[in-house]
């Protein structure tokens, strides 16, 4: 859960200018999405087997879309000097929404499981798992691997 957040929010910052100024919205909606995902944790069905294609949905719109800016010149740059992309008021709510629905698909699949264990020795498979995520990322990052490198 821990590696797909920290992907999300190193991975749409190239593609989303945006996310330059509002850096927190991909780590906001992440929160929400595995509130959501653990709410649901005894309830059917299994979102996680959705998680892949709920995935590539939001890796694709955001590569189809990407929000890039004008950065010629030696002058501040702020909105509205953007050169393609979704304007700012669409970009910023699908980046959030999706962000949590990746999450919840994920989430859910993490709580799911957790679900078997009793609490205490879940915490500290969310802790080992955590501590994973963040020692594989950056791994990937240190070997400067591409993002298709993340994704396998």
């Amino acid at each position: 859960m821990l590696f797909t957040e920290l992907v999300l929010i190193r991975w749409a910052g190239a593609y989303v200018v945006y996310l330059s100024y509002f850096a927190n919205f991909i780590l906001l909606g992440s929160f929400l999405g595995i509130g959501m995902g653990f709410l649901r944790a005894r309830k059917q069905p299994d979102l996680f087997r959705f998680a892949p294609v709920v995935l590539a949905l939001f890796l694709g719109l955001v590569i189809g879309f990407p929000a890039t800016i004008d950065r010629t010149g030696g002058t501040l740059v702020y909105f509205g000097v953007q050169t393609h992309g979704l304007p700012v008021w669409v970009m910023l709510p699908f980046v959030f929404i999706a962000t949590a629905l990746t999450m919840t698909t994920v989430a859910h699949g993490v709580a799911t499981r957790f679900a078997r264990f009793p609490a205490l020795e879940a915490y500290r498979l969310d802790i080992l798992g955590s501590i994973a995520g963040i020692v594989t990322f950056s791994a990937l990052a240190l070997a400067g691997l591409s993002p298709i490198a993340w994704g396998s």
